[in-house]
């Protein structure tokens, strides 16, 4: 059951994030401490393949948002990464996809 919520802080900006419920695939949404800017993505592959995440949801996403946050602040105008960026967590490579 989606549900799996948080938040940090890292560089001066609050992101809060959340699983999404896609069916039988999951996303993550994450937002920034401003409101400017928020993003929805799907995963690819499906974390549910990974034996890993189904024990570890909440290490899961945390990992994902930081992952994204780190993106967020590559680039020069600290936007979230458009699709077809990728993320690594427990050693996977995902691919961030439209929801």
């Amino acid at each position: 059951m989606p549900g799996v919520k948080g938040s940090f802080t890292e560089q001066n900006v609050t992101f809060q994030y959340g699983e999404i419920d896609l069916g039988t695939n999951r996303g993550i949404r994450i937002n920034d401490s401003a409101g400017r800017h928020s993003q929805e993505y799907k995963l690819s592959p499906n974390p549910h393949n990974d034996p890993w995440y189904n024990k570890h949801q909440t290490a899961f996403y945390n990992q994902a948002a930081h992952s994204i946050a780190t993106l967020y602040f590559g680039g020069n105008s600290r936007l979230f990464p458009r699709y077809g960026k990728t993320i690594n967590v427990n050693n996977i490579e995902y691919t961030l996809e439209a929801r």
